[in-house]
């Protein structure tokens, strides 16, 4: 089945959590015979959260090695995403053990880029044609000095889901199937989740519960940062383009009644149950779902349509990053690039499109992403274009989670109607802003 396999959510990242992911590697040395030369293959060690075998990811693998017999790679074992992926990888750090590749949550890129841990691959990106690639993932690896520090092989893009069923018996038009804001801009999709919006039965829309939402809204609204500065060491939500992003959203349930309220969506994943159930209309939700909606939606079709459009029309995507640690020793570094490499190429990528694992790097390979006949959601070619419209926060170098656990439960008042966003994110401001300053 043509399917996005995995899912990747803010939820559970601590500010301990944060504190645990200390990069540093080191390496084994490639067997040597006397003379110093190398012995046999370079051994290199992937570290994911993910399971590999069985997947686009294994394959992938499997054919660089058959391209590749020189270099053997073996899969740590998968240790799930969150403080646990975080707390094993500073163990194996500490024992010398630390994978050759491993995936890192991108939250954490600046903070270790800058603390000098990892490698820059810069010395391999030079000379690259970067016009084959989606630019909004080649240049997340950019670090601030110059470095590249990290490779973006994929993105899961933010879209919205709606149910194509309850469309036609409102008689309202479809989202555009493009990613375009004509016909689908702010005042478009609210007038549609209120004709969509059944009182006592279903609502129209819902919003708030992607964790996303708040860089997407605040960035669609005009906020040249959203969450924080470009240099990540101020809180920068609290600004009015930003603050007004958010407060419309709100007012999607405390004005217009057409978004579930906060104390329905406490649960985990409670806006998919709702969507699957018939209950909400259109959820905003990063792509990765669809593999939960394929399983639970049983009785009605489904479909993807662009976040919709403001001032601009981007969405915060969830990335597939990988990493070098700096004291890997060379020989291993370069085979380690060589499979990154691989995996952002066109060969490699089609295989992550053709098997839905993600948007890949590779703008040819993105184009390979194709629905499955009858089976929902049909519009995969938004996909592509979605990735070229995706973002992401520009992370604090210090203490983002820790910036988090502070303003989001303030945001519990305005999501349920007691306050604005404004009076709330104003009044957490300078706690914010200190935390961020701690780093």
């Amino acid at each position: 089945m043509n399917r996005f396999s995995t899912k990747r959510t803010a939820r559970g990242l601590s500010a301990g959590a944060a504190v645990l992911l200390l990069v540093a590697a080191c390496g084994g040395d490639a067997d040597q015979t006397e003379e110093g030369g190398a012995a046999g293959p370079v051994t290199i060690t992937l570290q994911e959260w993910i399971a590999i075998p069985d997947t686009p990811l294994g394959e992938v693998i499997k054919k660089f090695e058959q391209q590749n017999p020189d270099i053997n790679v073996e899969l740590a074992p998968q240790i799930p995403f969150g403080e646990e992926y975080d707390t094993r990888m500073q163990t194996q750090l500490g024992a010398g053990t630390a994978p050759t590749i491993f995936r890192m949550n991108d939250d954490f890129l600046g903070s270790f880029s800058q603390e000098g841990v990892l490698k820059d691959l810069s010395e391999y990106t030079e000379g690259l044609d970067k016009s084959q690639y989606v630019e909004a993932l080649y240049d997340f690896g950019t670090q601030e000095d110059g470095t590249y520090t990290a490779w973006t092989v994929g993105v899961q893009p933010r879209v919205i889901f709606y149910n194509k069923d309850m469309f036609a018996e409102a008689g309202v038009d479809l989202p555009p199937t493009e990613y375009t804001d004509e016909g689908w801009r702010w005042e478009d999709f609210l007038a549609t989740a209120e004709a969509l919006t059944v009182p006592g039965q279903r609502w129209g829309a819902t919003v708030y519960q992607d964790t996303g939402y708040e860089q997407t809204w605040s960035i669609n609204n005009g906020s040249e940062t959203g969450i924080f500065s470009e240099d990540g060491t101020e809180f920068t939500l609290s600004e009015p383009e930003a603050a007004e992003g958010l407060q419309w959203v709100v007012d999607m349930t405390c004005e217009h009644r057409v978004q579930p309220p906060w104390s329905e969506l406490q649960q985990d994943d409670a806006e998919i149950s709702l969507f699957a159930s018939g209950r909400v209309a259109m959820v905003e939700a990063a792509f990765s779902n669809n593999a939960q909606l394929q399983n639970v939606v049983t009785d009605f079709e489904y479909d993807i349509a662009p976040i919709p459009g403001n001032v601009a029309q981007v969405n915060e995507g969830s990335l597939y990053l990988y990493v070098i640690p700096e004291s890997t020793p060379q020989a291993e570094a370069d085979a380690a690039w060589k499979l990154l490499e691989y995996m952002g190429g066109e060969e490699a990528a089609t295989i992550f499109a053709e098997g839905g694992f993600f948007v890949p790097l590779n703008r040819t390979a993105a184009k390979a992403i194709q629905p499955e006949p009858g089976v929902s959601p049909q519009n995969m070619a938004l996909l592509s274009e979605a990735a070229e419209h995706s973002i992401s926060p520009n992370f604090p170098p210090e203490n983002a989670s820790l910036a988090r656990q502070l303003y989001r439960p303030q945001l519990d008042a305005a999501y349920n109607c007691e306050q604005s966003v404004q009076e709330v994110l104003s009044r957490v401001k300078d706690q914010v802003d200190n935390a961020l300053a701690q780093g």
